[in-house]
């Protein structure tokens, strides 16, 4: 044998090292098969704001499982355990099953009888791995581990589409310091605070033209500003409001047919050509800022922003060991075994309703951070989450805990009028904040919202309150106005003096038609 020649056992066994390994790779990979496809479709990944950081740990998440199986493997071999050698090759064609089952619907799990017909055949598959089982001769055990190591190269695949997928950058950044605004603090500025809250309800927050009683933040506010008693939003959707209220014109329509009109592939297609108030406020020689969630504004808007805070709306965690934790809670819905369906019952609710809690205490610190921080010539529009279901809060912002249902909770009453406790408590929050910064009076604050609550009352119906620069004195506005036309009063704010009369004055005369 050649000096360098390695003995033929030690080559067995570095083989058969391989070949486990191979066949452990293979079936992680499968089990996480239908997530994957899921996620890399890009309007999941954009939705998403995929990182280079979650295509990593998506790849480490399936070695580590891997690794446990193929230990799995190796301790049975090695102590000729003849019970875990049979029960691990019962394991393995098991999660063969789930992955493949779990392939066609691909993560959809929308309709029960696509759920029903996947969970018969898992049910199937187990019968008949059941009835191998008991055969002196496990040919089918056999034969599903050669057609592993014929498809071995799979997890290759799978690991070069992880790790160049298209990235949509960060979630969270550095916030600037003084310096580092591009344009430098002007005292006599009006500060813009554009406060869109998510599925604020007009009807379900007032009586007789006033907010509720419960809600005196609102109602005093309102008592000092322009507050609108027939506001309508752009559209009945997110996706579609927000993009009107933020280039404050007519751009989409819900008729379109598409989910979005945020398109990865061209996220400017239906705003080319036009100016967001974000531009606009950097023309007028204001430094611009977007706190919020739900897609990512940073590439959407670019360096127009000085800052930008816009984490995903879905829970995939923050750092790399929750990334993975993550992406091994969220597979148990894609698969279609009785264990599996029994966690996410319980576990993707919860998950939830923890993740959206923390998400708007978040936005909720990152509002106070820019009224604190910012220069006085600074516009800040803020997309907040709540009053939207999952309502998790008690009305001082503590956890009022999981709700019970799918992942965003029931849709009751009860829980959303407790949750308008919450909108109404960050609203004097941040009052109060602008109070004690002295810069209230100075401040044009614009409070509505992007849709109403639920289908049966009218979606576009949705709160609306202008508290202008100077105002001292409230006043009522009833007819229809649609809050994507503010733009007028946001520009002549930045550039000179506004006044309530004439702000109301061009409301009456002109409502939704024409500039300011």
């Amino acid at each position: 044998m050649p000096p360098n020649a390695l003995p033929n056992h030690t080559v067995r066994l570095l083989t058969n090292t391989f070949r486990e390994f191979a066949v452990a790779l293979f079936v992680a990979t499968l089990v996480f098969t239908a997530q994957i496809g899921s996620l890399l479709t890009p309007h999941n990944s954009f939705r998403m704001i995929w990182q280079t950081s979650d295509g990593l740990a998506r790849a480490a998440t399936i070695l580590l499982v891997a690794a446990i199986l193929w230990s799995v493997s190796t301790v049975a071999l090695w102590k000729q355990w003849g019970w875990l050698c049979r029960g691990y090759e019962v394991l393995l064609m098991l999660l063969i099953a789930d992955g493949l089952i779990a392939l066609p619907d691909a993560g959809q799990h929308t309709d029960s009888r696509v759920r029903n017909a996947a969970f018969a055949a898992f049910m199937a598959s187990f019968l008949v791995i059941g009835i191998q089982i008991g055969r002196p001769q496990f040919w089918f055990a056999r034969f599903t581990r050669s057609i592993c190591l014929i498809f071995s190269p799979f997890p290759i695949i799978v690991f070069f589409l992880l790790l160049t997928n298209q990235t949509w950058g960060p979630q969270r950044e550095a916030k600037p310091t003084a310096g580092q605004w591009s344009v430098a603090d002007k005292p006599q500025a009006h500060p813009v605070l554009f406060v869109v809250f998510d599925g604020w309800s007009w009807e379900q927050s007032t009586e007789d033209g006033r907010f509720l009683p419960n809600l005196e933040h609102a109602n005093r506010l309102a008592t000092n500003a322009v507050c609108f008693q027939h506001a309508l939003s752009p559209a009945t959707k997110t996706t579609y409001s927000l993009l009107e209220l933020m280039y404050q014109t007519d751009l989409a329509s819900e008729d379109a047919g598409n989910d979005s009109p945020w398109q990865p592939d061209d996220p400017h297609h239906l705003t080319r050509g036009k100016r967001s108030l974000f531009e606009q406020a950097n023309e007028a020689g204001y430094n611009a800022a977007f706190i919020g969630f739900y897609i990512p504004h940073r590439r959407i808007h670019g360096d127009i922003l000085d800052y930008c805070f816009s984490p995903s709306h879905w829970p995939k965690g923050d750092s790399f060991g929750e990334k993975m934790l993550m992406f091994v809670a969220h597979n148990f819905q894609y698969l279609r075994d009785p264990i599996s369906q029994s966690l996410v019952r319980d576990l993707e609710p919860r998950i939830y309703s923890r993740f959206w809690h923390e998400l708007n205490r978040e936005i909720e610190s990152e509002v106070a951070w820019f009224v604190a921080e910012s220069p006085t010539n600074s516009l800040l529009f803020v997309h907040w989450g709540i009053p939207h279901r999952p309502f998790v809060f008690n009305a001082d912002g503590t956890y009022y805990g999981h709700t019970g249902g799918d992942s965003r909770g029931p849709n009751d009453a009860a829980g959303y009028l407790r949750q308008l406790g919450y909108v109404d408590e960050v609203l004097g929050r941040l009052v109060a904040q602008l109070r004690s910064e002295g810069r209230y009076d100075d401040t044009l604050l614009i409070v509505t919202s992007d849709h109403g609550w639920r289908p049966d009352e009218d979606l576009r119906r949705v709160p609306l309150i202008v508290k202008l620069p100077g105002q001292k004195v409230g006043h009522v506005v009833t007819q229809p106005f649609c809050n994507n036309r503010l733009g007028p009063i946001i520009r002549q704010a930045m550039v000179s003096e506004v006044t309530t009369e004439d702000f109301v004055r061009h409301i009456e005369a002109r409502g939704n038609e024409g500039p300011f």
